[in-house]
C-alpha cells in the first residue's frame, strides 16, 4: 500500500510481512509512490506493483518489485506504463501485470513485456491467472456518456487478449477471482455507483443479487464455487464484507470504526484476511474462526477449573474440545470470549483445544495437563542456552559452555519472536533433567544490546500460545536475571519471547520437578516469615544501624567476598539459620548484591569440595545499583552455600530465605503464567491482559504503591485455577513506573512485615523477580513497596 507523507513527497510506498504472529515493515526501493498489489508464489517470491510520481512532469510511471525472500528489488517496465493495478503469478517464469493507461504485461522470469489489448479499453484494475493459458482481467471504458464508463471484461488464452460481454449496466469491475476456466466471480460498480456483483460460467457473465447497502465492492476472492468473500463500502465510506455461499451473497457484520475495504485473501471457508482503512487508522481484519489465547492454559489432569478462551467469530452452538474430550459447560460471552469448564484430561501433556461451530474447526491452541503435587530435583547448575554463541565468531567463553547440541544454534528471537529451548534430556550424567520432568527452574537471563528497545521477555510451554505476561524486563545495555518457574510444553520445552529485537538470551537450570512416581521425595516447606540469614554490610565497624534487627546467624557475620573471590554461607545446623533443618537437601532464597563499584555477576552454588564455580550466574549487577533475584540451590553435604562473586571489586552480598526442601512438605502444581493484578490499572483488573474473573486482586484502586500508604492484600486462592488449598504462591512479581531506588517485600497476609526483602531497584528502573510467598488462611498475600511503584503480578505455579 500506501502513506502520505507530509513532508512534500506525497505517497510513499508500504510493504509489510506476517510472520504467523505479527506485520513487520520491509524496506521497499526509493521513489515507490504506491503498491497496488501483489500476488506470492512462496516464501521466496512474490511480485508487486504499483506507481510513482515523476515530478519532472510526467506524472504517474509505473513500478513493479521482486521479493526474493530477503529483498524487494525494482524491476524494469517498458515506457509506456503510467500505473500498475493488479497482478498475478503462476510461477517465477509467468506473471500478468494490468493498469492505465491501457497497459498488459506479461513476465517470462527475466523481462516485461507489453502486451496488445482492445483499443477501446481505459484501465484495467485486477486481474486472476490460472495458467499461462488462462487470466481474466476486468476494469473500465472511459465515456462521453451520463454514466462516464462502462465496465470491461477481458480473457486470456496464452496468445491473446479478448473482451468479453458484461450486462449494459455495469460501470467499472475493481476485483476478479477464478477457480477454474468455468468459475470466476467479478465485483465492482454499476453506471449508477450502485454495487455489482457477477458470475463466469465459462462462456457468460451473469448478474448476481447484492444486499442493498453495497454500493463499490473493491475486492473478491473465492476457494470453492460456494464460498467466495467480498469486501468494499458503502454510501457512507464505511467498510462492507459480503460472503457468497453459491446462492446467495450475504452482508456480514464489521467492526464499527472500519471505513472503505480495498482487498481480500482467502484460504479456506475459516480464513481470509482483509486490508483498508478505518476512521482513525488503517485496518486489517480476519474471517477466521481463531483461538489467540486461553487464560490459564494450563491445569490439574482433574480438570474443574473455568478457562477464558479468546479468539475471533465465536457464535452460539460452539463445541469446544480438549484434545479428544468434549468440555461439557460451554459459555459463548460474545463473538470474542468463550468461557469453559475444563475437562479431566486422561494424562500430563500438551493438548489441542479446539472450538468447532457450524461445522468449521478452528485451529488448535495448546493447553497443558499437568500431574497436581510434584516433588523437586535440584541439580548443580548448568548453561543449556546461550543465543550469543550462535553468533559466525563466537565469544571465547562459549568454548567452556558446552551447550546441548539442540539449544547451540538458537539465535537473539526478532521483535514479537521466540525461540524454543529444549530442555529434557539435557545435562551430563545424574546432574541431567530427565524425560518426565513437568517443570523447571531456570535462571533467565536478558542481555539487551545498546541499540535495543526496552521491553520483556516471557516463557511459556512450546506448543501453546503466549500468556499475556512477562517473565522479566529489560532494558538496553544491561544484563538483567530473573528465575522463572516453567511448565513443560511439547518434546519437554520451553518457549521464550522477546517483545524487541537485539536481546540476547541465557539460560541456566537450577532444578525440575518430576511426577512422584519417580525417585524424587523432595517437598517444600515455606518459612512462616522469610529470614534474613546473611548481610556483608554489617561486617563493617561501625556497624549500619539497620543490622542490629537482622539478628544474623553467627556464622555468616562474614565480610563481603572479595574480587573474583567467593564465601561460604551456612544454611543448616548449629550455626546455620533458625528453622532450617539439616534434613534440609535444597534451599528458596532471595539473594542481593549491593555496594559494588563494578558491576559482574554472583553464582550460588552447593558448598563442597571444589569452589570452582560452575559456568553459570544468579545475579547480574551493575556498580552502585543492588539487584536481587531469587534463587533455588540444592545444599552441600555439610548444609552450606557458596556465593561466588565475579566483579573486579568487592560485593556486599544479602542473602533471605523463604523457605527449604525435605522429605517433607508441600508439592508444586505448576501453571502456565497467568496474570492476577496490575496495579497500573484504574480497576485493579489491568484491561485484556488479566485473567477473566479476576477483579480487584489489587486492592488499590489503580493507584502506585509507596510507603505512606498500608501495604496492599491481593486475593491468590480461588482464581485462575489457584484451589483454596494453596499454601504457597510461586508467581514473578514485576515493579514499573518507579520514581526513586527501594525495595519489595511480599509475605503472608496478617503478619508483621518481616525485614527481608524480594525485588530491589534504581530510580526508573524495571524490575522482575520470582517469588515464593506463603499465604496466610485466606489465601491471601501482601506486599510494600518501599518506593513508589506500580506492580504487576503472574502466577506460575502454587505449593500445596
Amino acid at each position: 500500500g500506501d502513506y502520505y507523507n507530509s513532508s512534500g513527497s506525497g505517497s510513499v510506498g508500504v510493504a509489510l510481512s506476517w510472520n504467523g504472529t505479527i506485520w513487520t515493515s520491509q524496506s521497499i526501493p526509493s521513489g515507490v509512490g504506491k503498491l497496488n498489489s501483489v500476488s506470492c508464489l512462496s516464501t521466496n517470491f512474490c511480485e508487486a506493483v504499483g506507481d510513482y510520481y515523476n515530478s519532472s512532469g510526467s506524472g504517474s510511471v509505473g513500478v513493479a518489485l521482486s521479493w526474493n525472500g530477503s529483498t524487494w528489488t525494482s524491476q524494469t517496465l517498458p515506457s509506456n506504463v503510467d500505473w500498475l493495478n493488479g497482478v498475478s503469478c503462476v510461477s517465477a517464469s509467468f506473471c500478468e501485470a494490468v493498469g492505465g493507461i491501457s497497459v498488459a504485461l506479461s513476465w517470462n522470469g527475466t523481462t516485461w513485456t507489453s502486451q496488445s489489448i482492445p483499443s477501446s479499453v481505459t484501465g484495467l484494475d485486477a486481474l486472476s491467472c490460472l495458467s499461462t493459458n488462462f487470466c481474466e482481467a476486468v476494469g473500465y471504458v472511459l465515456s462521453t456518456s451520463p454514466s462516464g464508463s462502462t465496465g470491461v471484461a477481458l480473457s486470456w488464452n496464452g496468445t491473446s487478449w479478448t473482451s468479453q460481454s458484461l450486462p449494459s449496466t455495469v460501470g467499472e469491475l475493481n476485483g476478479v477471482s477464478c477457480l477454474s476456466t468455468n468459475f470466476c466471480e467479478a465485483v465492482g460498480a454499476s453506471t449508477g455507483n450502485t454495487g455489482v456483483a457477477l458470475s463466469w460460467n465459462g462462456m457468460t457473465w451473469t448478474s448476481q443479487s447484492l444486499p442493498s447497502n453495497v454500493d463499490w465492492p473493491n475486492g473478491v476472492s473465492c476457494v470453492s464455487a460456494s464460498f467466495c468473500e467480498a469486501v468494499g463500502e458503502d454510501s457512507s465510506y464505511s467498510g462492507v464484507a459480503l460472503s457468497w455461499n453459491g446462492t446467495t451473497w450475504t452482508s456480514q457484520s464489521l467492526p464499527s470504526t472500519v471505513g472503505e475495504l480495498n482487498g481480500v485473501s482467502c484460504l479456506s471457508t475459516n480464513f481470509c484476511e482483509a486490508v483498508g482503512g478505518s476512521s482513525d487508522n488503517s485496518v486489517i481484519l480476519t474471517t477466521a474462526l481463531t483461538i489467540t489465547s486461553i487464560t490459564p492454559n494450563s491445569s490439574p489432569l482433574a480438570g474443574g477449573g473455568t478457562a477464558t478462551i479468546i479468539g475471533t467469530n465465536f457464535a452460539p452452538g460452539a463445541a469446544v474440545m480438549f484434545g479428544s474430550i468434549t468440555a461439557t459447560t460451554t459459555t459463548v460471552v460474545s463473538s470474542d470470549e468463550i468461557t469453559v469448564t475444563i475437562p479431566p484430561g486422561s494424562s500430563p501433556g500438551l493438548v489441542e483445544v479446539t472450538v468447532t461451530i457450524s461445522g468449521v474447526t478452528s485451529a488448535g491452541s495448546g493447553f497443558i495437563y499437568v500431574t497436581n503435587g510434584i516433588p523437586y530435583t535440584p541439580v548443580t547448575p548448568y548453561r543449556i542456552a546461550d543465543t550469543r554463541c550462535s553468533a559466525i565468531q563466537q565469544p571465547l567463553f562459549c568454548s567452556q559452555e558446552n551447550l546441548p547440541s539442540a539449544n547451540q544454534s538458537l539465535s537473539s528471537p526478532p521483535a514479537g519472536g521466540s525461540i524454543t529451548v529444549q530442555v529434557t534430556g539435557t545435562g551430563t550424567g545424574s546432574n541431567t533433567v530427565p524425560t518426565d520432568a513437568q517443570s523447571v527452574i531456570v535462571t533467565v537471563t536478558a542481555i539487551a544490546g545498546t541499540t535495543a528497545h526496552s521491553g520483556y521477555l516471557t516463557v511459556y510451554p512450546t506448543g501453546t500460545n503466549p500468556p499475556e505476561a512477562s517473565s522479566l524486563n529489560y532494558t538496553p545495555g544491561i544484563a538483567i536475571p530473573n528465575l522463572v518457574t516453567a511448565t513443560l510444553g511439547k518434546g519437554g520445552a520451553i518457549d521464550i519471547l522477546s517483545s524487541s529485537p537485539d536481546v540476547n538470551i541465557v539460560v541456566d537450570v537450577e532444578g525440575y520437578y518430576e511426577p512422584s512416581t519417580s525417585s524424587s521425595t523432595n517437598e517444600f516447606t515455606p518459612l512462616p516469615l522469610p529470614i534474613r540469614v546473611l548481610d556483608t554490610r554489617c561486617s563493617t565497624n561501625p556497624q549500619p544501624t539497620f543490622c542490629s534487627s537482622e539478628n544474623l546467624p553467627k556464622t555468616n557475620q562474614i565480610s563481603a567476598p572479595t574480587a573474583n573471590g567467593y564465601i561460604k554461607v551456612q544454611i543448616t545446623g548449629d550455626g546455620g539459620s533458625s528453622g532450617i533443618p539439616v534434613t534440609a537437601t535444597a534451599v528458596s532464597l532471595v539473594v542481593t548484591a549491593a555496594g559494588s563499584t563494578k558491576g559482574g555477576f554472583l553464582t550460588v552454588f552447593p558448598a563442597g569440595s571444589s569452589t570452582t564455580p560452575p559456568e553459570t550466574s544468579n545475579v547480574n549487577f551493575h556498580a552502585n545499583i543492588s539487584s536481587a533475584d531469587s534463587v533455588t540451590v540444592a545444599l552441600g553435604s555439610s548444609g552450606a552455600i557458596y556465593i561466588y562473586n565475579s566483579a573486579s571489586a568487592p560485593t556486599n552480598v544479602i542473602v533471605d530465605i523463604n523457605g527449604y526442601f525435605s522429605s517433607t512438605g508441600d508439592l508444586l502444581t505448576p501453571s502456565s503464567p497467568v496474570r492476577i493484578c496490575d496495579t497500573r490499572s484504574p480497576t485493579s483488573i489491568g484491561g485484556s491482559d488479566v485473567a477473566s474473573n479476576v477483579s480487584g486482586q489489587c486492592n488499590n484502586s489503580g493507584k502506585p504503591l509507596n510507603p505512606s500508604s498500608d501495604p496492599i492484600t491481593v486475593q491468590v486462592t480461588g482464581i485462575a485455577g489457584i484451589p483454596t488449598t494453596a499454601k504457597v504462591v510461586v508467581a514473578n512479581i514485576t515493579v514499573v513506573n518507579t520514581t526513586d531506588s527501594g525495595y519489595l517485600t511480599a509475605w503472608a497476609a496478617g503478619a508483621t512485615r518481616p525485614a527481608t526483602s524480594n525485588i530491589n531497584w534504581g530510580k526508573g528502573q524495571v524490575m522482575p523477580n520470582m517469588v515464593l510467598s506463603a499465604l496466610d488462611s485466606n489465601g491471601q498475600m501482601e506486599i510494600y513497596t518501599f518506593s513508589t511503584a506500580n506492580v504487576i503480578i503472574d502466577v506460575v505455579g502454587w505449593y500445596s
